[in-house]
């Protein structure tokens, strides 16, 4: 199985958090570009290391990184696990990662709301296989995807 302990969430997935009002320390941000920058930047010689408190605000919605010359906004990039954290405080779902077997393995998600709403998440394969992802990291991509979907779709609002 693939390691998800280190992997921040994709691209897509941090603009549609920073709609969201998603606003916890990260140690990554993406450009508007897409490119993934680590909190520690060089500049010239020298590293440049932002302060906790520069991303412990909102900073999904402050203009703080300096492309050629231009300051831009950018979007937070949290782990996979500050997500799950995030998304179980602030939304009270709890998502878990599920398998079935069957010439293979196939990846999906279960989640679960404090009110006792549930689903299961499967990447729909039309028949050609059994229901799920051939990875974890898709699986969980596309799970993440679904849930803020749920959210933005059914104007879920936080607690």
């Amino acid at each position: 199985m693939e390691n998800l302990k280190n992997q921040v969430v994709s691209f897509e997935i941090a603009k549609k958090l920073r709609g969201l009002g998603f606003n916890i320390l990260v140690n990554y941000f993406y450009s508007q570009e897409g490119k993934l920058i680590p909190r520690i930047l060089q500049s010239g010689n020298e590293p440049v290391e932002f302060e906790p408190n520069d991303f412990y605000e909102n900073f999904n919605t402050i203009a703080r990184y300096e492309v050629n010359g231009k300051y831009q906004s950018v979007f937070s990039a949290p782990l996979l696990s500050q997500f799950f954290d995030w998304i179980k405080k602030e939304y009270k779902i709890q998502m878990f990662p599920d398998y079935t077997y069957y010439d293979g393995f196939h990846y999906g998600y279960k989640w679960v709301k404090n009110n006792g709403e549930f689903g299961e998440i499967w990447e729909d394969n039309n028949g050609d296989s059994p229901d799920g992802s051939d990875s974890i990291n898709d699986a969980t991509e596309y799970a993440i995807e679904s849930i803020l979907n749920k959210i933005i779709d059914e104007n879920i609002s936080i607690k």
